[in-house]
């Protein structure tokens, strides 16, 4: 509901004053985080996320299954970085190649999981970034961890972009 103060009517026509909101909104001291505290944050919605649809999975298949969990995020409005979405996905069958997402979906995030529901266990197979990170990946690889530069290797192996 809009506060009254922020709230017009001209010529028969109703709206609100966004510029009073957002001064009023930044004229209180904000609570400041690192981007340590957002990403330690944000890596306990992920895991949840997981295991919720692991969690789905045991419901729906016997045996081992696989989940897919995407992230991506999208730039708008002067390259200012807005929107971040995640879909996660157990399947048990389907392509399970790094390189048959690479192509699938160049800008995301990828990481595939192998599920063992008698062993309770979650096990990453792989994780490899979009492909602009991909490119750097390949370009330094002394930076970065020796498993994740080998997945980087072996999804973009028959990507357009490398060939």
């Amino acid at each position: 509901m809009t506060e009254k103060k922020y709230s017009y009517d001209i010529f028969g026509k109703k709206g609100a004053h966004v510029g009073q909101a957002v001064h009023d909104i930044l004229s209180v001291e904000q609570p400041q985080y690192t981007a340590e505290e957002i990403l330690e944050e944000m890596g306990k919605g992920v895991a949840a996320y997981i295991q919720e649809t692991a969690e789905d999975g045991y419901k729906e298949f016997d045996g081992k299954f696989y989940i897919i969990h995407t992230f991506r995020k999208t730039l708008t409005q002067l390259d200012t970085v807005n929107v971040m979405a995640q879909k996660a996905v157990a399947f048990q069958k389907g392509p399970r190649e790094s390189s048959w997402y690479m192509k699938e979906l160049p800008n995301h995030a990828k990481t595939l999981y192998e599920v063992d529901p008698s062993a309770g266990v979650i096990k990453l197979l792989w994780t490899v970034p979009g492909w602009e990170d991909c490119k750097s990946i390949k370009k330094n690889p002394s930076l970065y961890d020796r498993d994740l530069v080998e997945w980087v290797k072996e999804a973009t192996l028959c990507h357009p972009i490398f060939l």
